[in-house]
């Protein structure tokens, strides 16, 4: 809704202002010429009403009934005023109007009320005997004796009233004029007060806009000018401020927002009043949402929750560890850090949350201790077979010749698969140290040539099987960056798994496919499949799905996670799908062209 301008506020003020006293006044003026008027006709009926109490009196101290009743109407019809003459009883004794024995009671009257009480009585009022207004003025009749009678005379207010008519018109023109005059005068005054304030609003408005640098004209005015001044010195400090503040807040806000930890801080009333980006990925809000809301709405964890009262009850900072769930049912595990939030007087204003991401460390904590449990079991297993074997031969508890060698073939193939599990420990080191050092050396090879080395390297295995090796490349000249010993060991790794796990007369096939700027080799085999569960685990070492078939078959639990790594030497990745009915394909997907990382 449109708000009307300062001017049509003004204006109209002066304007009523200026309109409410000239009628004051002319009302005022018109009353008193109203009220003189009829003072003097009030004067005049106590004159007359004086002469005719004189002809009235006599010795006899009695008022002459016909007397009375002819002189007023002598009276009445000369003046043309009304004459009512009483007793002192109030009985009506002379009437100019008629017979006195006509009048109504009269005692009751204000004006004789007050003229049986000695005094002059003077009343205005309509007459419902003649229907008009009338001025009445009562005299009592009598002397230093006593009270004999009442003498009233009263006229007609309509010469008066044709008076007032007059007046009122002359009044009435004399106020159009003024009016005239004021609403001009007070145009120009409203518009003069305004002019100067109406700059200074668009002064304002601009400042407020963001325009610090515009100045408002100085008015010649004293309180004008100063405010003007006043606005003109506020908007250059306000320019200093916000530029001070302003830069204080980006750096504030670069500082949080490159910080690796997450920061919230919270006000008394468990409000978040900072999030930075960081914390955001961290607790999976946005924090442009999350800001201006209770906490407790925006994450629901017990232990933050806890932690957050806890720090609010303590003097100092408090640590503990909180485990979040991701959307994707992923826990993440956070070092957080509270402490109180306070204002330069030490006042608590809330409490202030630090939070390191150590997920990634727990989870190499758990992987290392999973990785010496399954090391230390790996090797204890092979171990244990030698050694009872060979305290079995030492005791002599073997006489037979073939008894002996078949202990020696057990301890023979414990012996093999140590050194099998020490190799791919070996090789798993040597490829991690050559990734993280950037020293594994690639260059432009045949992804055709690479893949039937590897089918060559396990033919004789999967003769035994009865399993077909099938190859099938979209492009046979199709080159890569590449390893080439590293990449034929994790297609031989996947062959020699699909070969081990897939059913025998079966068929192994081996694929290529441009994807992009991609290249995807697959594995693909017709058996059982991997279980839901086990498949983000299977390139962990030494995790299996059926332990007992995987050592049964020589497997070492290191193969797949050799693949993992020798596919992220090559900068790409490996996958696995898998079903109950459509087997399992590995795939590892590589870059056609690896860009040079800046030295």
């Amino acid at each position: 809704m449109a708000r009307p301008r300062l001017v049509w506020q003004l204006y109209p003020t002066y304007l009523i202002i200026a309109l409410v006293s000239l009628l004051v006044v002319g009302l005022f003026a018109a009353g008193s010429v109203e009220r003189v008027l009829e003072r003097q006709a009030a004067i005049g009926l106590e004159r007359q009403a004086a002469v005719l109490r004189e002809l009235l009196t006599d010795e006899s101290r009695t008022i002459d009934p016909p007397t009375a009743d002819s002189l007023a109407a002598v009276v009445g019809e000369l003046t043309g005023y009304q004459i009512v003459i009483m007793t002192r009883s109030g009985r009506p004794v002379g009437f100019s109007g008629g017979a006195p024995s006509e009048l109504p009671r009269l005692a009751d009257m204000p004006e004789i009320i007050t003229a049986l009480g000695g005094a002059v009585g003077v009343e205005s009022r309509r007459d419902p005997i003649v229907g008009k207004r009338m001025i009445y003025c009562a005299l009592p009749i009598g002397d230093d004796q006593g009270l004999i009678g009442v003498i009233r005379a009263g006229v007609e207010t309509t010469a008066i009233e044709q008076s007032m008519s007059q007046v009122y018109w002359q009044l009435g023109l004399g106020s159009v004029g003024m009016i005239l005059l004021v609403s001009l005068v007070s145009l120009y005054v409203a518009r003069r007060l305004a002019r100067p304030l109406e700059l200074i609003r668009q002064g304002a408005a601009l400042v407020a806009k963001g325009d610090l640098t515009y100045r408002l004209p100085v008015a010649d005015s004293e309180e004008i000018g100063s405010l003007a001044e006043a606005i003109n010195f506020m908007s250059a400090e306000l320019a200093d401020r916000i530029r001070i503040v302003t830069q204080q807040r980006n750096e504030q806000e670069a500082i949080l927002a490159s910080m690796i930890e997450g920061v919230v801080a919270v006000d008394g009333g468990d409000r978040l009043i900072n999030l930075n980006r960081t914390a955001g990925t961290l607790l999976n809000v946005r924090p442009e949402q999350a800001l201006g809301r209770p906490i407790h709405e925006v994450v629901r964890n017990s232990q933050l929750l806890r932690l957050l009262e806890k720090t609010r009850g303590s003097t100092g900072p408090v640590e503990e560890e909180i485990v979040m769930t991701t959307p994707r049912r992923e826990e993440i595990f956070l070092q957080a850090h509270g402490s109180p939030l306070l204002d330069s007087e030490s006042k608590p204003l809330g409490v202030v949350l630090v939070f390191n991401d150590v997920t990634r460390i727990r989870r190499l904590e758990n992987v290392r201790r999973e990785f010496v449990a399954n090391v230390s079991h790996e090797l204890r297993t092979p171990l244990t077979s030698v050694k009872g074997y060979l305290e079995t031969i030492i005791d002599g508890g073997i006489d037979s010749p073939e008894d002996q060698r078949r202990f020696l073939g057990v301890i023979a193939r414990q012996v093999d698969r140590l050194n099998a599990i020490i190799e791919d420990l070996l090789s798993l080191s040597r490829i991690e140290q050559r990734v993280e050092r950037a020293q594994i050396d690639l260059s432009p090879g045949s992804v055709a040539e690479v893949c039937r080395g590897a089918v060559r390297e396990r033919a004789d295995m999967a003769a035994e099987r009865n399993v077909v090796l099938e190859c099938d490349f979209d492009d046979e000249q199709t080159t890569i960056p590449m390893n080439p010993s590293l990449l034929q060991q994790a297609l031989v790794n996947l062959i020699d798994n699909a070969i081990k796990y897939g059913p025998e007369d079966s068929i192994v096939r081996i694929t290529s496919r441009r994807d992009g700027h991609f290249l995807t080799i697959s594995v693909s085999d017709r058996g059982p499949g991997i279980p839901e569960e086990h498949r983000e685990r299977i390139f962990e070492r030494f995790y299996r799905v059926d332990k007992g078939r995987s050592r049964e078959s020589g497997g070492t639990g290191l193969g797949l996670a050799i693949v993992k790594h020798i596919a992220l030497a090559h900068r790409g990745a490996v996958t696995v799908e898998s079903g109950p009915e459509v087997g399992t394909s590995f795939s590892i997907r590589l870059p056609l062209a690896v860009r040079r990382q800046a030295s």
